[in-house]
């Protein structure tokens, strides 16, 4: 059975919500809109183009930076929701708009994995409690397998340190994990 959370707008197989641990959960409904993925503004109007030419109703949610509203400054980013019994056909959709940089990018991570680190272990200690792993639960194996399974891996610029790579947005389907294109430092993650 795939239960639906009505806070989190998620479907999943667990008996609770993955996203925020609700309990009250229900059976989805083939009309439940269910989230699809968070995109940058320009790549999600891409997206949701995408979609509406395949005649799947699609909601599109702008999400960011609170400052950016604050100031009137358009979000930068939007969440997609799709009908759960589209959800399958969006997926397939998007993996088209969005799969091929994404397929280039992972397989350099993949054929790179044994360069992942993490700068210190007090950072590993907060990166691990922010993922909800346990203690005994190996991070970069947990990397590495979100890469392997990844819906979209981008390329976000410059990195913010002097002489970094570019920044690469690994994003599954409700965590995003930052990863600078030269040295393999994990820099940022981050689940929603």
């Amino acid at each position: 059975m795939i239960n639906f959370c009505e806070s989190c707008h998620l479907a999943f197989e667990e008996e609770r919500c993955p996203n925020c641990g609700n309990k009250r959960v229900r059976e989805v409904q083939a009309d439940d809109f269910c989230f699809l993925c968070e995109q940058r503004a320009m790549e999600a109007a891409m997206a949701e183009a995408a979609l509406r030419n395949e005649n799947i109703p699609v909601a599109s949610i702008p999400r960011g930076s609170g400052v950016m509203s604050a100031f009137a400054v358009p979000l930068e980013n939007a969440a997609l929701y799709v009908p759960f019994g589209m959800f399958e056909r969006a997926e397939e959709i998007m993996c088209n708009v969005i799969g091929t940089d994404t397929e280039a990018f992972r397989e350099d991570l993949i054929a790179h994995a044994d360069r992942l680190f993490v700068r210190s272990e007090r950072i590993e200690r907060k990166m691990k409690r922010k993922l909800k792993l346990a203690e005994e639960e190996d991070l970069l194996e947990f990397c590495k397998d979100l890469i392997a399974n990844a819906k979209k891996i981008s390329d976000r610029g410059q990195g913010w340190s002097a002489g970094s790579g570019n920044c690469l947005l690994v994003q599954g389907a409700n965590i995003d994990l930052m990863i600078d294109s030269d040295s393999y430092e994990i820099i940022y993650v981050d689940r929603y």
